[in-house]
């Protein structure tokens, strides 16, 4: 009763998920009957459970570091989209685009650190205007 009681706990680990604790089950798998050839397939189940299990992990890194250099490529092309997008061509100087972003960055700034002082007067388009 030994080896079925021993396998019933391990089935019960497996199926609660502690199957990488199990080792393998009793030595009685040397048994020609109906116990020893149980033991030897739940060892085989264990043994096929840890190596599918080890595949999946070494699948797993090797799809993350796909992933982190696909990113790491994006993000370079971004990088070098953005500064033909934000400069002119011709003089290598920021172009209207990037300068209104940056002055608005500098606005908000501004009025951040002067509450107090956040009238301002931009010229734009021909007209002036106030930016609070």
């Amino acid at each position: 009763m030994r080896p079925l009681r021993q396998l019933t706990r391990h089935a019960d680990d497996i199926a609660k998920g502690y199957w990488h604790f199990i080792q393998s089950c009793d030595t009685s798998a040397q048994r020609q009957d109906e116990f020893g050839i149980l033991i030897r397939t739940f060892n085989l189940m264990i043994e096929t459970i840890r190596a599918t299990h080890q595949e999946l992990k070494d699948a797993n890194a090797c799809l993350e570091q796909k992933v982190s250099e696909r990113t790491r490529e994006l993000e370079e092309k971004n990088r070098q989209l953005e500064r033909p997008s934000s400069t002119d061509g011709l003089t290598q100087i920021s172009n209207r685009v990037k300068l209104d972003e940056q002055f608005q960055e500098q606005l908000q700034d501004a009025m951040v650190e002067r509450a107090d002082q956040a009238l301002y007067w931009a010229k734009s388009e021909g007209r002036n205007r106030v930016l609070a």
